[in-house]
C-alpha cells in the first residue's frame, strides 16, 4: 500500500488537487534475484519518503520463506540511511525467500514497497552441489525457458538470473545486445569450492556489442560471489561516436552543459565490479580472465568497493576516449575489506595487455565544469584504496576506510596509453613485479594535460617495485615516488625520457636500451642477438621476481630472472657482453599474441631433418599436428586454430632438437 498526501487548495472558487510527496519505501538491498550463503551477513537497505509535515518514525524489515505470504519481522531502523544487518538462516537445501520493508510516519500510517511488494532472493547451503549447466545462443527462440544445450536461452541475462553456485553457463557465438543499462547483470553467488563461471560454448566465441543504453556489458553487483567471467570479445560504442560528439555530450566540460547528467552512450564501461553502497553484500571473489575488451567509452575493466578480485590475462584497449569521467584500461578504486587477511595478495592484476586506452575528453571532477583534467587513461591504476592521504589525514582517500589488503600487479604489459602505464595512487602494500611498460603518458598538451610517468607512486607506502622495464617518452620523467610514499625497489631497467627518473641506486639500471624485437608493433620481446641488457639481470630474491611470466613460462630459465614481463628461453648465463651467432634450429613467431584463426611461424636451421609443429592446448589436446622436412633456408608455416583461444602450446622439433612457445590467442 502506498498512502499520498493531498491538499485541497481554493482560489477564486476553484478547487484545486495538489499532490505532494507520497509516504513510500523501496528496498535498495539485497537486490531482487541475488543469492547468498547461509550464515552470511545481508545488509538490508531501503530508501523512504513522507508527506510535508510528518517525519519517518521506523522503517521494519521482514522476511518470508517459498511465497508462504506469512512474515517475520527481522527488525528495525529509526533513522536514514535506514538498514539492518541480517544473518542469512541455515538451510539444507535451495530455499526463496522475500525480503519486505514497511515504513511509518509520525501520523501513524503505514506503506509497504510498491510492485509485488518484496524482493525475492535464493539461499544456498554451503556445501551446495551444482545439479546442472545453463546454455545461451543468440539465435534461441526468445520462449525457451528450459536453459538447456538443445533448448537454450537466448539471452546471457536469463542464465545469470538462475545460476546456482557450481553452475557453468556456456554461451555460443553470437553477438550479445541488450536495451537495458547492462547487457548482464550479475547477483548471484558460488561457493569457494563451487564457483559459478560464465564462458564459452567449447571453441565459440561469443560478443558482447554495447550500445547507446548500455552503461555495462558485464555489471557484477552486490550479491555477487565466487564468480569467473572468462573468454569473452567486449566490443564498446566508441565506433559510433565522434569526439566532436562526445565533447558537446551532457556533462563535458568542452560543452554548453557541463553541469548536466552524463548519460551511457559517452561513458559505457566494459566489465565492472561495483559494489558501491553494497553494505555486506559487496561483491567478492570475482575472477575475471581472458577476455578482450576495447572500443569502450569508459572503462575497460575496474572494480569499486569490492575484495578478493583477479584480473587476468586479458586485453584492454582503446577505452575511455570519449567518457566525462576518469576511467583507465584496468581501474581497481575504494577496496572494501571482505576480511582482514594480509597473508597472501587479496587483489592480483596480472598477464594483462593494456594498450591505447586515454581520455580524448576531460575529467569533470566534481561534475561542474569548473575542474578538468586529462589525468587517467592509465594502463592500470589502483587508486584511493587507503583512508586518506599520509601527508595530511584530514584528506580522505577512501570512504570505507583503509583497506587491508595486499595488492599483486606482475608480468603485465602497459603500452602507448594516454595516463600512466602503472598507476600507484593513494594505495598502500603494492607489489609491482615483472612488468613491462612503453611510452605512456601520451595525454600531452593543453591546459590540465601533461601527464608524465611510466610508473607513479603517489602516497602510497609499503610499495615493492622489483624487475620492471620503464621505457619513457621523449621528454618525459620515466618514474616518480611522491606524497609521502615508502617504496623498495632493485632491478628494474629506466630508459628514454628527459632523466633517468627514481630508480637509479642499488642495482636498477638506467639509460640501457632493453632492445624489443618490435616494440612499435607491440612485441615487447627481448632481443638475443644483439644481447638485450635486460636478460639474466632480475633479481633472483624470493618474492622480488614471479614465478612465471606472461605466458606462463617458467622463470628464471638461466641462473638469474629476466627483467620485465617476459622470460626468454635458450639464452645461457654469461658474463661476456657479446652473445654468439645462434645455430641450429630457430624458431620465430611472427604474431603473439595471435589475432587471426592461425599461427604463422617461421622455422630455419638446418636441412633436410625431420620437422613436427604440434600445437596443443593447455591440456596437451592437439589443435593442429603438422610434419614436414626442415629446410636450409627460412619457411613460414601456417598452423590453423579452429577457434581455440587462450594460452596455447606451440613445439616445434626434430630428431635433435625441441623448442616450445606459448602463445595467447585472443
Amino acid at each position: 500500500m502506498k498512502a499520498l498526501a493531498m491538499a485541497l487548495v481554493v482560489t477564486a472558487g476553484i478547487t484545486t488537487h495538489v499532490f505532494c510527496q507520497a509516504l513510500s519505501v523501496n528496498l535498495n538491498y539485497p537486490q531482487f534475484n541475488s543469492s547468498y550463503l547461509a550464515g552470511k551477513t545481508i545488509t538490508i537497505q531501503a530508501t523512504a519518503t513522507t508527506p510535508p509535515g510528518t517525519s519517518i518514525t521506523k522503517v521494519e524489515f521482514f522476511y518470508s520463506v517459498d511465497f508462504s505470504g506469512s512474515y517475520t519481522k527481522i527488525g528495525d531502523d529509526t533513522s536514514a540511511p535506514y538498514s539492518i544487518n541480517w544473518t542469512a538462516p541455515s538451510v539444507t537445501t535451495a530455499k526463496s525467500y522475500q525480503i519486505r520493508a514497511v515504513v511509518t510516519n509520525s501520523a501513524a500510517t503505514s506503506a509497504g514497497q510498491s510492485g509485488v511488494g518484496y524482493n525475492g532472493i535464493t539461499l544456498y547451503p554451503t556445501d551446495y552441489t551444482s545439479t546442472r549447466n545453463w546454455y545461451v545462443s543468440q539465435t534461441a527462440s526468445p520462449t525457451n525457458t528450459q536453459g538447456t544445450e538443445d533448448f537454450p536461452f537466448n539471452t546471457i541475462q536469463k542464465a545469470a538470473d538462475k545460476a546456482a553456485p557450481g553452475d557453468i553457463i556456456f554461451v555460443k557465438t553470437g553477438t550479445y545486445t541488450s536495451t537495458s543499462s547492462d547487457i548482464v547483470s550479475i547477483r548471484r553467488t558460488g561457493t569457494p569450492a563451487q564457483p559459478i563461471i560464465i564462458k564459452p560454448y567449447g571453441t565459440d566465441s561469443p560478443k558482447l556489442q554495447m550500445g547507446d543504453t548500455n552503461w555495462n556489458a558485464f555489471n557484477v553487483l552486490p550479491g555477487a560471489a565466487y564468480v569467473t567471467i572468462q573468454g569473452f570479445e567486449i566490443i564498446g560504442n566508441s565506433s559510433n561516436i565522434t569526439l566532436a560528439q562526445a565533447q558537446a555530450q551532457p556533462g563535458a566540460c568542452e560543452g554548453s552543459s557541463p553541469s548536466a547528467t552524463p548519460i551511457p552512450r559517452f561513458n559505457g564501461n566494459g566489465i565492472s565490479v561495483n559494489g558501491r553502497s553494497g553494505g555486506m553484500n559487496r561483491p567478492h571473489h570475482i575472477v575475471i580472465a581472458d577476455n578482450n575488451v576495447h572500443d569502450c567509452a569508459g572503462a575497460g575493466i575496474s572494480a569499486i568497493e569490492s575484495d578478493y578480485i583477479t584480473i587476468e590475462r586479458n586485453s584492454t584497449s582503446y577505452n575511455s576516449w570519449y567518457t566525462v569521467y576518469g576511467t583507465s584500461g584496468i581501474s581497481v578504486f575504494n577496496s572494501w575489506n571482505y576480511d582482514n587477511s594480509t597473508t597472501a595478495p587479496r587483489i592480483i592484476i596480472r598477464r594483462n595487455r593494456s594498450f591505447g586506452n586515454m581520455l580524448k575528453v576531460a575529467w569533470n571532477i566534481g561534475g561542474t565544469g569548473t575542474n578538468c583534467r586529462f589525468y587517467d587513461g592509465n594502463g592500470i591504476i589502483l587508486d584511493n584504496n587507503r583512508a586518506n592521504d599520509p601527508t595530511n589525514t584530514s584528506v580522505q582517500k577512501n570512504p570505507l576506510g583503509a583497506y587491508t589488503g595486499k595488492f599483486q600487479v606482475e608480468n603485465n604489459v602497459c603500452y602507448q596509453n594516454g595516463g600512466r602505464g602503472i598507476n600507484i595512487n593513494f594505495s598502500d602494500n603494492a607489489s609491482v613485479i615483472n612488468n613491462t611498460t612503453y611510452r605512456n603518458g601520451q595525454s600531452d598538451g593543453g591546459s590540465g594535460i601533461g601527464i608524465e610517468n611510466e610508473l607513479i607512486v603517489l602516497g602510497s607506502l609499503g610499495t615493492r617495485v622489483y624487475n620492471n622495464i620503464f621505457y619513457g617518452k621523449a621528454g618525459e620523467t620515466p618514474t616518480s615516488v611522491s606524497g609521502g610514499s615508502t617504496v623498495q625497489h632493485n632491478n628494474n631497467l629506466t630508459f628514454g625520457g628527459a632523466n633517468n627518473g627514481y630508480f637509479t641506486t642499488a642495482q636498477n639500471l638506467v639509460g640501457q636500451d632493453p632492445l624489443f624485437s618490435n616494440a612499435a608493433n607491440g612485441n615487447f620481446w627481448l632481443s638475443k642477438v644483439p644481447l638485450s641488457p635486460a636478460i639474466n639481470k632480475g633479481s633472483n630474491v624470493q618474492g622480488q621476481f614471479t614465478p612465471n611470466d606472461f605466458y606462463g613460462t617458467s622463470r628464471p630459465q638461466s641462473l638469474s630472472a629476466d627483467i620485465g614481463a617476459f622470460e626468454i628461453t635458450g639464452v645461457a648465463a654469461r658474463m661476456a657482453a657479446e652473445l654468439l651467432p645462434e645455430t641450429g634450429l630457430q624458431v620465430t613467431l611472427l604474431e603473439n599474441p595471435v589475432q587471426d584463426d592461425a599461427v604463422i611461424v617461421q622455422v630455419s636451421g638446418g636441412d633436410g631433418q625431420p620437422l613436427r609443429l604440434l600445437l596443443t592446448d593447455v591440456q596437451g589436446q592437439s589443435i593442429t599436428d603438422q610434419r614436414t622436412t626442415l629446410k636450409s633456408h627460412s619457411t613460414q608455416y601456417r598452423l590453423p586454430l579452429n577457434q581455440h583461444r587462450g594460452i596455447l602450446l606451440l613445439q616445434v622439433s626434430t630428431d635433435l632438437e625441441k623448442k616450445s612457445i606459448r602463445i595467447l590467442r585472443q
